[in-house]
């Protein structure tokens, strides 16, 4: 349950410093105000879901981002070939 708890403190952190612009213990330290009151368990839960959701949407984005760097590549490279062969075919 601890590194439930911690790990909810170290989401949540990372979404105040993002969002409140409070950063490093100062936001470790909003955290664990936040997390310590009444309904924690429902707040950590909840922090879980959203942080691991926004986890793989970026996680997908950059692959996708990836993706798309290696084709245009790809393309650039088949292009860069064919002026080549083009520049020899034309100097002999």
């Amino acid at each position: 349950m601890v590194y439930l708890e911690w790990s909810a403190i170290w989401d949540m952190s990372i979404v105040i410093s993002v969002l409140d612009g409070i950063y490093g213990i100062g936001a470790l330290r909003v955290s664990y105000y936040f997390i310590s009151g009444g309904s924690g368990i429902f707040v950590q839960i909840g922090v879980l879901i959203v942080v691991n959701t926004l986890k793989w949407v970026a996680c997908v984005i950059y692959f996708n981002d990836c993706e798309e760097r290696k084709m245009e590549k790809k393309i650039d490279d088949v292009e860069m070939g064919e002026d080549k062969l083009e520049s020899n075919s034309s100097k002999t």
